[in-house]
């Protein structure tokens, strides 16, 4: 009997009692989202975010679902994150990366993914109706995306969505996936057939592995970061219509680029989005404490550069050489600015037919 005992009180103190509020938290979401929330679309694209973890993305999220009618839907297809209602729709990845999709697979994705567009169903959204960014009813979805690069055409042809590429220093954004105790997703990519014929030659691809055998953990996450973010580098050249914003550009312009976004995707509540844009976003905490101070006290320069500080210039010459292998010119040594820093995207003739005329002007 006091064995038993014992074993019940270290079950539900420990491992079980995490469970059981990970249970409870998830039934409370989907009862929230079911019923407190109503999404209809009123006809206008929504709004495809990609980058890659720790990008800034969660806080581009925020600022864009800042604006009147828009919700979130913040990594629709992480196995990670589902819940368990999410995951009787949600095709099950490896490792919860979508690359690109096989014929077969094309169907069933498209339907979950229409169905969230509808409002049908209901995928990691805001639940705490308590905050001011809970919104009780909606008709349109910014959906943040770091686990499928290779799907970006795939949605801006099948939907007619807007689609925004968001960047940061490989350097920098290595340091805090790191900082987390993240692991990288090199094996992922190169033991991908289909992603290494679409997008590696034979010389990249013996290159990446003879990086991967190296002793140096930033060097593969930096070699992690190329792999992340080949596939929308490639891709975005095709497509003039995409909108292309790196983290510096954003920390240092945020209220022009608000500005820019109300304008062309026609969103109300430009002081809205100008708030969020200058407070921590909710992944914020994950950022080491230095990072945090600096993002709470809006420190461009510590947001920036204060990766400077841990990486000598012959490090970063090395470190950069990883992204020479796949001929990505975005960023380079000694330089904490892009090459290519901002690009406003091109109306296509459907996005510009359907956009309002309610955006400032």
């Amino acid at each position: 009997m006091t064995t038993h005992n014992a074993s019940y009180t270290t079950f539900y103190s420990g491992a079980g009692a995490i469970a059981i509020r990970r249970q409870v938290i998830q039934l409370a979401q989907v009862a929230i989202w079911y019923l407190l929330t109503r999404h209809r679309p009123r006809g206008v694209p929504d709004i495809f975010m990609f980058g890659s973890r720790r990008s800034g993305t969660n806080l581009i999220m925020e600022v864009l679902a800042a604006s009147r009618g828009v919700k979130y839907c913040n990594q629709p297809f992480s196995l990670a994150t589902a819940t368990d209602h999410a995951k009787q729709f949600l095709l099950e990845f490896n490792r919860g990366m979508v690359l690109l999709l096989k014929p077969d697979e094309q169907e069933a994705f498209s339907a979950y993914v229409e169905a969230i567009i509808r409002g049908d169903l209901r995928i990691n959204g805001s639940w705490r109706f308590w905050e001011p960014q809970f919104k009780f009813k909606s008709d349109r979805i910014v959906f943040k995306i770091t686990n499928a690069p290779c799907i970006a055409s795939f949605v801006f042809e099948k939907y007619l969505s807007e689609i925004i590429l968001l960047f940061r220093h490989p350097i920098a954004q290595s340091l805090s996936v790191m900082h987390n105790k993240w692991e990288h997703n090199c094996r992922f990519f190169l033991s991908d057939k289909d992603f290494i014929e679409s997008f590696l030659t034979s010389k990249m691809e013996n290159a990446a592995n003879d990086i991967l055998k190296s002793n140096s953990l930033l060097q593969n996450h930096v070699l992690g970061w190329c792999l992340e973010n080949l596939a929308l580098i490639r891709q975005f050249h095709q497509y003039p219509e995409w909108w292309i914003v790196t983290y510096e550009h954003f920390v240092l312009n945020r209220s022009a680029v608000i500005v820019d976004w109300a304008r062309a995707f026609g969103l109300l509540g430009l002081e809205s989005m100008r708030r969020a844009a200058s407070l921590p976003s909710k992944t914020a905490k994950l950022s080491a404490a230095e990072s945090r101070r600096a993002i709470k006290s809006q420190d461009q320069e510590g947001m920036l550069g204060r990766w400077r500080t841990r990486i000598d210039a012959d490090e970063e010459r090395r470190l950069l050489g990883v992204l020479d292998v796949f001929e990505i010119d975005l960023y380079r040594s000694g330089e904490t600015m892009p090459t290519l820093a901002y690009r406003p995207g091109r109306p296509g003739p459907v996005a510009s037919a359907v956009r309002t005329a309610e955006a400032p002007r």
